[in-house]
């Protein structure tokens, strides 16, 4: 399998793709996704075109990210609670030459705009699509496939743009690793926008498996009933949604049938995959390190945390990684640096921002072979004498306090393994606060937590301000949304309790 579309023609299995009121047959997916090819071609998609995709979650989206391969033309899937002006920055960025959209998107470029209802319309209409009449194109595997936009350092969305190339071997080597078959279940309820949810329709046809698509909804206190309903085996999890199952089972006492659970996006603490271990002694719990330029890193397998309950794993088969100095030199083993990845997992850097792509994606570096590019994550690793990856935060989220260069997530991670603890976030000083802050969740109060952060921490470590929130906000990807927990606390809204 070379492109992406020849994971539905040459699927190993006969794979489900099912939400809570539809399910689609591998055949009839490859039927409508060739219909839906024709549609495309209707309105004259050509090759290196733009399609922009802001629906949620649904079968249809997956059929029209296929066809979008088959044009040669580029998908770019926004998710549709993409606020005004950021919709109106990427419409500009990347010039689409046809949005599909759950309803009206306002814009102010005229460019062709289709609603989901008026493509499943045409779906249905022989008059509009004929797949017999399908043009053919020439492929080549350094196509430009997809842009997936991330959140820029200067607030604004960047766009990473991928090939099929590159999609095909992150998809083929974390099926090695996580050992995916034709008798799994997936259940998806992370947006098709966060290359994380994306990358799951890849792995469901790649290896025959069913995909079972949810929604925010079953994000809840649906969970389990979403994990049971369609006997789901492997779920794709960020830390929030994983300590929500903990809770439910906890209460419940269910047995699933969940054997995977895979955890990226952020940390997950050692003491909640000790309680998944405990709750659920047959699921095995992958902990990933990845970032969407270059889409996975590092898979810690089962076995392996049982030794390096810290590490994030070891570099992908067939890439390498490297940590360096501030002078890009290589240091030693154990010692903290930039981690530096070079393989085929790496992209091919952002669109339209060429400076921004020489500065992370480098071809003249020192280690490199052939056309080989480097990647400079902007992340502090250290890396052990057995190649273990250890994470220990971003260049950018360290700052000093009381003449001390401290790490949000070390002290993040101190907190979050306390057992009274649920979630704690630091946010570290900015120019609207002046404090380093700590948000917990928690049962316990204030004065207990302060206690507890006095025999855990350093006197130069211990946040500045400690304040109790009843709920974390989230971005459209499950992540916590550090920039909203600011605008929260300044709004000085009733959630927050000092």
């Amino acid at each position: 399998m070379k492109f992406i579309h020849d994971l539905l023609e040459k699927s190993k299995g006969n794979s489900l793709f099912l939400t809570e009121k539809n399910e689609v047959n591998l055949e009839d997916l490859r039927k409508n996704t060739r219909k839906t090819a024709s549609f495309l071609q209707f309105y004259n998609v050509r090759p290196g075109d733009r399609v922009l995709i802001m629906v949620d979650n649904s079968i249809e989206l997956v059929q029209i990210l296929l066809a979008t391969s088959i044009v040669r033309a580029i998908a770019v899937i926004i998710n549709p609670g993409t606020l005004k002006d950021n919709l109106n920055y990427i419409i500009e960025d990347c010039n689409p030459t046809l949005i599909i959209s759950n309803g009206n998107c306002e814009n102010n470029k005229a460019i062709v705009h289709i609603s989901l209802e008026e493509y499943k319309y045409y779906l249905k209409s022989e008059y509009y699509l004929n797949d017999i009449n399908l043009r053919k194109y020439e492929y080549s595997n350094y196509d430009k496939v997809l842009l997936i936009y991330t959140s820029g350092s200067t607030g604004k969305p960047k766009a990473v743009v991928s090939t099929h190339n590159q999609v095909m071997f992150c998809v083929q080597a974390i099926s090695r690793e996580l050992e995916i078959n034709d008798l799994d279940t997936i259940g998806c309820l992370l947006p098709f926008s966060f290359d994380y949810g994306l990358y799951q329709v890849f792995l469901a046809l790649y290896n025959g498996a069913n995909l079972y698509i949810g929604s925010s909804n079953d994000a809840g206190i649906r969970l389990l009933s979403f994990l049971n309903k369609r006997k789901i085996t492997i779920f794709p999890s960020v830390p929030h949604l994983t300590k929500g199952l903990i809770k439910l089972l906890e209460v419940k006492k269910e047995t699933l049938n969940l054997k995977k659970i895979t955890n990226t996006g952020e940390h997950l603490p050692h003491t909640l995959i000790q309680k998944i271990k405990t709750l659920m002694p047959h699921c095995k719990v992958y902990s990933m390190y990845g970032l969407t330029e270059c889409k996975r890193v590092s898979i810690l397998s089962p076995s392996d945390w049982e030794i390096k309950p810290h590490s994030v794993g070891r570099p992908l088969g067939g890439t390498r990684c490297y940590i360096v100095n501030e002078n890009n030199e290589i240091v030693p083993l154990g010692e903290k640096g930039e981690l530096v990845v070079v393989g085929p997992n790496v992209m091919n850097g952002y669109w339209n921002q060429v400076g921004l792509t020489n500065q992370k994606f480098r071809k003249n570096w020192i280690s490199l072979k052939g056309d080989e590019t480097a990647l400079f994550t902007g992340d502090i690793f250290h890396m052990d004498y057995d190649g273990y990856l250890y994470f220990h935060g971003r260049k950018d989220e360290q700052f000093k306090q009381k003449g001390f260069r401290l790490s949000i997530k070390e002290i993040e991670d101190t907190i979050n393994n306390i057992d009274s603890v649920e979630t704690a976030i630091l946010i570290p000083p900015t120019k609207e606060i002046e404090k380093s802050i700590l948000f917990v969740r928690t049962q316990k109060d204030l004065t207990y937590i302060n206690g507890i952060l006095k025999e855990k921490l350093e006197f130069y470590k211990i946040p500045q301000l400690v304040l109790k929130i009843d709920n974390f906000p989230t971005t459209n990807n499950g992540k916590i949304d550090r920039k909203e927990l600011i605008n929260t606390y300044l709004r000085g809204e009733n959630n927050v309790i000092s």
